[in-house]
């Protein structure tokens, strides 16, 4: 997974992807606190047209002035606009590791935006996903159902790097799983 790099390393985009509930969101979180020193390692926060702050810190996105060329990156998911902003661009160019949450829809785009990336897939149970999306409140039974029954395909091209790391359990464990991973990136 490692990367050979040259004396000024280029920048690292890390897609963390995987479905809604598997704790993105917590493990991001996790490895912005480990990291927190150590500038090499970027979190920019998503921009989001949903307007609950509920669950992942994000940036509220207004849907009517929502133009594409403004981000990185951006899709719709779940009737929700999500955006990466321009700005971590210039985090990828001055050489960092850029880890976003992205759809896993996005990874073409991503891959286009900026052709060093990295995935990192987040699984869980499908009992620990129904039970962490309901906890989370945004929705209820029948539209967790809906959610947990979409088919959802990762398409990951093969000269990218591809970790996945199962957060149904122990989250110390996961959370140090993807640390480790990032470190790899960064070697």
């Amino acid at each position: 997974m490692s990367f050979d790099g040259a004396a000024a390393k280029p920048g690292t985009l890390v897609c963390v992807v995987g479905p809604s509930g598997a704790g993105k969101d917590t493990l991001i979180q996790e490895a912005r606190r480990h990291f927190g020193d150590k500038p090499r390692f970027v979190f920019p926060e998503r921009l989001i047209s949903r307007s609950s702050q509920i669950g992942e810190r994000h940036r509220q996105l207004e849907r009517t002035s929502a133009q594409r060329s403004q981000y990185l990156l951006s899709w719709e998911a779940h009737g929700d606009l999500y955006a990466i902003a321009s700005d971590a661009m210039a985090q990828l160019q001055a050489g960092r590791v850029v880890v976003v949450n992205v759809s896993r829809t996005a990874i073409t785009d991503a891959h286009s935006a900026w052709p060093r990336l990295a995935v990192i897939h987040v699984i869980a149970p499908e009992d620990v996903l129904r039970a962490r999306l309901l906890a989370r409140g945004r929705e209820d039974g029948d539209a967790v159902a809906r959610r947990l029954a979409r088919v959802a395909v990762l398409d990951v091209p093969e000269d990218i790097p591809l970790v996945t790391i199962d957060n149904g359990g122990n989250l110390a464990e996961a959370a140090a799983a993807f640390v480790g991973a990032l470190e790899e990136l960064d070697a």
